[in-house]
């Protein structure tokens, strides 16, 4: 399988979901042997951390995905963040992407539009009731286009 040149890097605990809708467009825009994606490239078996650390150094490009900064950091019930252990996966991803001066690093923000008001809609079953709602079909660009600025 060629190397792929887009990195996606997530933390499952805040944007698993988004990290395969950005892959699904990705790839269709790309093609799949141009974006990587651990759950998609990497099968059990496989060694894993050699894979992911080897695919990082071989990307152009790293996409961070970024939904909740809280979630993002990995803080733990005392205040412990996951992101300060020298081997978390992210931090790991981020620091080998950052030390090669010809990568792009890309933080992408994950916002999620609100609901609208209740009084608009149409019947109680057609708005969400949570208070947050994803865009489908997305008013401008994609589901799958998150906010993102080059480092």
């Amino acid at each position: 399988m060629p190397n792929p040149s887009i990195f996606i890097s997530y933390r499952i605990a805040d944007t698993a979901v988004e990290a395969r809708l950005l892959y699904t467009d990705l790839a269709s825009r790309y093609g799949a042997d141009a974006v990587f994606l651990d759950k998609k490239r990497l099968e059990s078996g496989d060694d894993w951390p050699a894979e992911l650390e080897a695919n990082v150094r071989q990307a152009a490009v790293l996409l961070v995905l970024i939904k909740d900064p809280d979630k993002w950091l990995g803080v733990g019930p005392y205040g412990q963040r996951r992101m300060d252990k020298p081997d978390d996966w992210v931090r790991r991803e981020i620091e080998t992407a950052l030390a090669d001066p010809t990568k792009l690093v890309v933080p992408c923000e994950w916002t999620v539009p609100p609901c609208p008001p209740r009084r608009i809609c149409p019947r109680p079953s057609s708005c969400c009731t949570t208070g947050r709602a994803h865009q489908w079909p997305p008013t401008s660009g994609t589901p799958t286009s998150p906010r993102c600025s080059p480092t």
